[in-house]
């Protein structure tokens, strides 16, 4: 509960950047990962993490926290992130500027895993984040993301899909109605 709090005082704080009161449910954190084989996966990145539903999912599925990097603006949340789960490494910054981060230039990735508000972003921070996801995923790799039923018609996301269905070889979608507000899940495969 205490999450929900914090989440909720982030949000009011700044609602373009963190664009949900509540951090996302369990069945939308199981969702995100749904259909990825766990050997399939060594290297990890989470955009936007919050408070760590979707994290929590990740290291239970994936329990080397070092092999998951989180990339988070938000200063409340890395330190929740830092102390919550230890050993994964996050960097301050915006997704779009992963590459300046990753240790190698060439560096791949198995999977991506956004909870950023897209449907809040710029077009430019959005193609540059739909970019840069596809620069670092490996073939094969996996691209996860979703939006809330209520913004999944607008522009913004709509220019979101066209991107993904662009860059990525395959692009499914699966609603999660036991989540607040109920959302979509975008999973696509490189």
């Amino acid at each position: 509960m205490k999450h929900a709090f914090g989440f909720l005082e982030q949000y009011l704080q700044n609602p373009r950047q963190v664009g949900a009161v509540t951090p996302s449910s369990p069945t939308l954190a199981r969702a995100m990962l749904g259909g990825i084989p766990r050997d399939d996966v060594h290297r990890i990145v989470e955009f936007g993490p919050g408070t760590g539903a979707i994290t929590r999912e990740i290291l239970e599925r994936h329990p080397v926290p070092a092999q998951l990097t989180a990339v988070e603006t938000n200063p409340a949340f890395r330190e929740h992130l830092r102390i919550r789960f230890p050993g994964i490494t996050i960097i301050p910054d915006d997704a779009a500027n992963l590459s300046e981060h990753l240790s190698h230039q060439h560096e791949q990735v198995d999977l991506i895993v956004s909870g950023l508000p897209f449907a809040l972003m710029s077009d430019a921070s959005l193609e540059s984040t739909v970019a840069v996801s596809e620069r670092f995923l490996r073939p094969g790799g996996h691209f996860r993301t979703f939006a809330y039923v209520h913004c999944y018609w607008l522009p913004k996301l709509a220019l979101l899909r066209r991107l993904l269905r662009k860059s990525f070889r395959t692009v499914e979608t699966e609603m999660v109605w036991a989540n607040c507000p109920p959302a979509v899940v975008l999973r696509c495969v490189k």
